[in-house]
Formats: structure tokens, sequence, C-alpha cells
């Protein structure tokens, strides 16, 4: 399970994950891995990657004004 965490300082992560160890910052390798295998049953297959969460991220806050940087 991913959850959005609520950063107090710009080193926080944004993005936290939950294991039987506690709490972890959401890792690049660890999304990476868990996009391909909830693609795969699902059944469609490797047509997307975590590039595609980047676009379209960047095409959403477009639409809301928000600025790149």
């Amino acid at each position: 399970m991913f959850l959005l965490s609520s950063a107090q300082q710009g080193s926080d992560p944004v993005f936290t994950c939950k294991t039987l160890l506690g709490t972890k910052p959401l890792t690049y390798g660890k999304f990476t891995n868990d996009l391909k295998c909830l693609l795969k049953q699902l059944g469609l297959g490797t047509g997307y990657n975590s590039h595609s969460f980047r676009r379209g991220g960047v095409s959403f806050g477009s639409r809301l004004a928000i600025p790149v940087r």
C-alpha cells in the first residue's frame, strides 16, 4: 500500500509504503516493481511504466496552473 505523507520538511518523503517493519519511503525501484506486477495481474501488459505517471502528473498540474518549479 502506498501512502501520501504529510511532508514537514523538504527532505521528507512525499510517498511512503507500509511494510512488516513499519512505514518506509517509497523508492523508485519499489514503485516500478509493484507497478509491473500489478499491470501483469490486470492483463495490461508492458505498455506502461513509471514515466507514464510523470507525464500524466505534469499534464494534470499544468491544467491546475501549478508551476513546474
